[in-house]
């Protein structure tokens, strides 16, 4: 991460700091971001909720449903299903 910002680790480190969060909890969050892009879009619904958590390194269905509920404030069931109700009304 320092490399690809021209910084160095204790830079980043000093940032991460002052915005209060952690290399991992900033990894987390893209993840269970990609995760909701995923669920948001309508081309792979093949591709079960279980199976993205997986891919996000979370390997617990439960304990990827209650990440993504405390960031998000639903389940990603609900976004996925918002998405596909949002999809047939085009």
């Amino acid at each position: 991460m320092a490399h690809g910002l021209g910084w160095s680790l204790r830079q980043v480190q000093l940032a991460l700091q002052q915005a209060g969060t952690t290399p991992r909890e900033l990894i987390r969050e893209e993840r269970l971001r990609l995760v909701r892009d995923r669920l948001r879009d309508p081309r792979p619904r093949h591709v079960s909720i279980s199976a993205l958590g997986h891919a996000a390194g979370i390997p617990s269905p439960s304990a990827f449903s209650a990440a993504y509920r405390r960031r998000f404030g639903e389940s990603p069931r609900d976004t996925r299903q918002r998405a596909q109700e949002k999809d047939t009304r085009r």
